[in-house]
C-alpha cells in the first residue's frame, strides 16, 4: 500500500490547500515547489501580453526569481529529509496555466499583488518552526523576495491603463 499523498489538481486547489499549511511537511514543500515553477511560466504569459515596455520588465523579473524560489525549496527538501526532488517539467506541471488563459488585467494585477503579500507571511511562519538555521534562511529569502514580487506587481497596475 502506497503512502504517497496526492498533489492538489489545481492552481487554485494547490493554493487552498497550501495556504492552510501551519506546519509544513516535506509534501507541502513539494507542491510550493510546483507552484513557484508555474509562477514563473504565469509571469512570462503576463510579461508577453504587456504592451508597455516597464510592465514587461517588471513582471519577466518576478518570472525570474519565482524558479529561484522552487530551486531554493528543493535545497529545503533535500536538507529536511534527505530527499531528491526536482521541479516537473512545464507540461508535466498541472499548475502552469495553458499559454494565453490568464490575460494581464488590473484585476489580476491586483490579486498578485496580495497573493505575494501572504506568500511572504506563509514563508516567514514556516521559516519560524524550522530547527535548521540555513532552512528557516531560505524560506525567508523566498518571503522576501514574495513582497518584492508583490511591489513589482504594484508598480505595473499602477501603469495599467485604469
Amino acid at each position: 500500500m502506497s503512502t504517497t499523498m496526492a498533489f492538489p489538481r489545481t492552481t487554485d486547489e494547490a493554493y487552498a490547500y497550501i495556504n492552510q499549511v501551519a506546519t509544513p511537511t516535506v509534501h507541502d514543500f513539494k507542491v510550493m515547489v510546483m507552484l513557484e515553477a508555474a509562477g514563473q511560466a504565469l509571469y512570462e504569459g503576463l510579461a508577453a501580453d504587456a504592451t508597455n515596455e516597464n510592465v514587461r520588465q517588471l513582471l519577466s523579473n518576478n518570472a525570474i526569481e519565482e524558479l529561484g524560489h522552487a530551486e531554493r525549496l528543493i535545497e529545503v527538501i533535500r536538507r529536511v529529509s534527505g530527499e531528491t526532488f526536482a521541479a516537473p517539467a512545464r507540461a508535466d506541471n498541472p499548475y502552469v496555466p495553458a499559454p494565453g488563459s490568464v490575460p494581464l488585467s488590473r484585476g489580476f494585477l491586483g490579486g498578485v499583488v496580495t497573493g505575494e503579500l501572504q506568500g511572504e507571511a506563509l514563508y516567514e511562519a514556516w521559516a519560524a518552526l524550522q530547527p535548521d538555521a540555513e532552512v528557516a534562511r531560505l524560506l525567508r529569502l523566498n518571503g522576501r523576495e514574495e513582497r518584492t514580487h508583490s511591489e513589482r506587481a504594484q508598480q505595473a497596475l499602477d501603469l495599467l491603463p485604469a
